[in-house]
């Protein structure tokens, strides 16, 4: 029997298929394709750049122009008036007065030769009986030098010891005849010029064991010395220590005239006398300082209605206004004052946000910035996009933020 060609192919072997065993893993990880995770930043990054390019956000910053401005002005203040008048220049204000002491040294300026003192041992071989010398009396030196007694003193007498005259002596204070550093002289021998011929003068003799001291020059205090502090002092406290004191005791939110105060001598008194031997002396004097006083918010009131008038309503004044008072005329009788004031401000134009949104909206970065610049009003501008690659400001104001420097 003939076979089929089926018949005649060999069988085919069955194959088994195994299981892969499947490894246990502790936890999933979720793995994308390839072409995905290549896809999905490529995807965030598109949409980031459609979202700012048409949804970006602008930040200006402008920085407005700043000027310095001056004003001068003459007013009047009055004792008598509660409140400003503006059409004659006229504000309340009260008189201010504080006493105070004030103390101060001065060195003195006089010279005067000073003059040597000691002690000489004055011995007495003439007489047994005692004997009142007189203040004055004159000593001489061997080296030629002149001294006096300081005081009247007494001699006692000489006594007799077995027949024979012991002389007797006494200790005397004694100053040079003249100033000098001549008359420091050491131990030395002296006789009694009175007696210079007779027969005492070798009887009586003096003898020094210690050097005289203190001759020199020495500073002494003098009239014009004791004048002159004074005046100076007064003069101190009329202009800058005067108005020192002021600033510390007026009450706080008052000023006062720099220069419109006066100044009164209640008591004067020295440490020293003229012809005092002294390198330094004290003055103290009690005075009264007086001045009128006025409110620095009135001050300020009034500049302002003078701004408003001057500056016009869209003028903006910076924080920090100084107000000084140059110079016043002061009536402390009728209690009237007029004062003549300066205030330094520093002034910016106030612009309107929305205006520059108008302006920058729908432009390019660089137009933008150019037409900021060119105002009149602005120093300077900086514009910031987000995000980066953004050329375009947007035409929705809500999108764009404004703000100003440089003015707080």
């Amino acid at each position: 029997m003939t076979k089929k060609l089926v018949d005649i192919l060999p069988k085919k072997k069955k194959r088994i298929f195994k299981p892969k065993k499947e490894k246990k893993e502790k936890g999933r990880i979720f793995h994308f394709p390839k072409t995905t995770s290549f896809l999905l930043p490529l995807t965030i990054l598109f949409l980031i750049f459609l979202w700012g390019f048409f949804f970006p956000t602008v930040k200006i910053q402008i920085w407005p122009k700043i000027r310095e401005k001056i004003f001068e002005d003459k007013i009047f203040v009055e004792i008598n008036q509660k409140e400003i008048d503006f059409e004659g220049k006229k504000i309340p204000g009260q008189i201010f007065e504080v006493e105070k002491e004030i103390e101060k040294s001065f060195p003195a300026t006089g010279k005067k030769l000073k003059k040597a003192e000691g002690k000489i041992r004055l011995y007495n071989a003439y007489t047994t009986q005692a004997e009142n010398w007189r203040k004055g009396t004159r000593f001489m030196s061997a080296e030629g030098k002149l001294f006096l007694a300081k005081e009247r003193f007494v001699v006692p007498g000489a006594k007799y010891v077995e027949g024979k005259l012991e002389p007797s002596f006494v200790d005397v204070e004694v100053v040079a005849a003249e100033g000098g550093e001549d008359y420091n002289i050491g131990p030395s021998k002296f006789s009694i010029v009175a007696f210079k011929g007779t027969e005492r003068y070798f009887k009586y003799w003096g003898e020094s064991f210690e050097p005289m001291k203190g001759g020199g020059e020495a500073v002494v205090v003098k009239k014009e010395d004791l004048e002159n502090a004074f005046s100076a002092l007064k003069e101190e406290l009329e202009k800058e220590e005067g108005r020192k004191i002021l600033e510390k005791e007026i009450p706080e939110g008052f000023v006062f005239p720099k220069e419109g105060f006066s100044v009164e001598i209640l008591e004067k008194d020295f440490d020293a006398k003229e012809g005092e031997e002294k390198e330094t002396f004290k003055i103290r004097l009690k005075v009264k300082i007086k001045t009128v006083i006025v409110k620095l918010e009135d001050l300020k009131e009034y500049f302002a209605n003078v701004f408003h008038k001057n500056l016009g309503k869209k003028t903006k004044i910076l924080p920090g206004r100084k107000i000084e008072i140059l110079s016043s005329v002061s009536n402390f009788e009728e209690g009237k004052f007029m004062l003549s004031i300066k205030e330094k401000i520093k002034t910016f134009p106030e612009i309107d946000p929305s205006f520059i949104k108008k302006e920058v909206a729908g432009k390019r970065v660089s137009q933008a910035k150019f037409v900021l610049e060119n105002l009149e009003e602005i120093e300077g501008a900086k514009i910031s996009i987000f995000p980066f690659w953004a050329q375009n400001i947007p035409e929705n104001l809500e999108k764009i933020e404004v703000s100003f420097l440089g003015i707080d």
